[in-house]
């Protein structure tokens, strides 16, 4: 893996912010829930932890849900468990949890710097090119 020439991040651990990653709120969601993988998490709770508000902590576990890497059992009210445990996204989903832990600075940039990447790739397709 390529990490000197990438901040001291994975290359795949990049690939999964650019892919899966909308936020630091999303972000630190996912770790939480990767970090207690037997408990099942509610928006309620997860607001607790996070200090954020319920209604975005329901979205950020719906998010979660829709991208497959948690469960939702909706009998109980939904509550969410963590789901990638043996598979192999939860390597990556771990070391993004220790670049965040040491290279935090890094990996909120690559977060925040997702929507520059897209508008300049999307602003490139209408650029006008000279005909020679």
């Amino acid at each position: 893996m390529d990490t000197v020439a990438n901040g001291g991040i994975d290359t795949d651990v990049r690939e999964f912010i650019r892919a899966h990653i909308n936020s630091v709120e999303q972000l630190e969601a996912l770790l939480l829930l990767r970090a207690h993988p037997d408990q099942e998490w509610t928006a309620v709770r997860l607001n607790e932890e996070l200090r954020t508000s319920v209604t975005s902590a329901a979205s950020r576990l719906t998010d979660l849900a829709g991208r497959g890497f948690v469960r939702v059992r909706a009998d109980a009210g939904p509550t969410y468990c963590y789901d990638l445990v043996g598979k192999p996204l939860d390597g990556v989903v771990a070391r993004l949890g220790q670049a965040y832990a040491s290279r935090r600075h890094e990996v909120i940039n690559l977060i925040f710097a997702k929507p520059i990447e897209n508008l300049r790739v999307f602003s490139d397709a209408f650029k006008l090119r000279r005909e020679d």
